[in-house]
């Protein structure tokens, strides 16, 4: 749930400030698309991609693994990746797809993300 605040408040903060946009933000976004299509890819016979997503994951386990001293924080890692990812791609997509796309004011797209 906070990555995926993270995810929708970096695209309100990208409405208020847009000279601060970076292209690193919308990575996990891309991330996700890129992964979302490999699988439908792969049903369909083309696995090259997902195995581009697999190799990832693999590197992270291995890495951390390593860092770590242990085949579960290993494991771990994967998952938390996998975690933040998810969360902030999603929340990423799901504000800008309210603010750029259908052109509402964040307070309107997003009141959750708002205190009164």
């Amino acid at each position: 749930l906070q990555v995926t605040k993270f995810g929708k408040a970096r695209v309100i903060l990208n409405k208020w400030h847009p000279k601060y946009i970076k292209m690193t933000f919308f990575f996990p976004s891309l991330f996700l698309i890129g992964f979302v299509l490999s699988v439908f890819m792969a049903v369909f016979g083309l696995g090259f991609f997902f195995s581009l997503y697999v190799l990832y994951f693999l590197i992270c386990f291995v890495l951390s693994s390593i860092q770590n001293k242990s085949l579960k924080i290993g494991l771990l890692s994967v998952y938390a990746v996998g975690i933040q990812f998810y969360g902030y791609g999603t929340g990423f997509l799901k504000a800008f797809y309210k603010i750029n796309i259908l052109n509402q004011e964040p307070e309107q797209a997003l009141p959750e993300m708002f205190f009164r």
